[in-house]
């Protein structure tokens, strides 16, 4: 599994474990990564 190589699994992920933890912020760096 290549998780890395799909980005969108990358963000999947994220988002769900920022949901988990209840800190939207915490996507925002990993956008800013994506994008970068």
């Amino acid at each position: 599994m290549n998780l890395v190589d799909d980005p969108h699994v990358v963000v999947t992920g994220g988002s769900q474990m920022v949901e988990k933890n209840h800190q939207p912020l915490g996507i925002i760096p990993l956008l800013e990564e994506i994008e970068i």
